[in-house]
């Protein structure tokens, strides 16, 4: 196992994400009809918006499960990687790695026009 981790996440690109995160466990189904064109960066991006809504967040890694109501940690951690999902989908969108990775504007409007249900 992996004592020391304070979360896992599988990704499996279109069949979605599922993740542990700090004892909170979900599934967020892949964004459909994005118009892929390439899935390469695709994993990075995913892992980079990760980072991004846990940063944005202020998300206290050692102190979450005290300062943070139970009834909120679900919904948290469950829009931390809906927002990496929608990242990394949007990275699809284009060709090469680099060059169609989202915005955080971008990537607002989409989650806007296309929200998880």
């Amino acid at each position: 196992g992996f004592p020391n981790a304070k979360g896992v996440i599988v990704t499996g690109g279109g069949n979605g994400a599922g993740y542990s995160i700090l004892k909170e466990t979900g599934f967020v189904p892949a964004f459909s009809d994005v118009g892929v064109v390439e899935t390469t960066g695709a994993g990075d991006a995913f892992t980079a918006g990760l980072l991004h809504a846990c940063i944005a967040r202020d998300l206290n890694w050692e102190l979450e499960n005290t300062l943070v109501p139970p009834a909120q940690r679900s919904m948290i951690m469950h829009s931390v990687v809906v927002f990496a999902s929608a990242v990394g989908a949007l990275t699809c969108t284009g060709e090469g790695a680099i060059n169609p990775q989202p915005s955080l504007k971008a990537v607002e409007e989409f989650l806007n026009n296309n929200p998880l249900t």
